[in-house]
């Protein structure tokens, strides 16, 4: 049971990992548009 839960919360630190570097990608690529403006 504890090693379900440790797996599931596993499994949300590397999902919101994945999504916090997508949306720091976006955010760098943003910025250098507005920049370029």
């Amino acid at each position: 049971m504890v090693e379900h839960i440790n797996a599931y919360f596993d499994d949300i630190r590397y999902s919101s990992r994945l999504i916090f570097s997508q949306f720091q990608k976006k955010l760098k690529i943003h910025r250098f548009i507005l920049s370029y403006i």
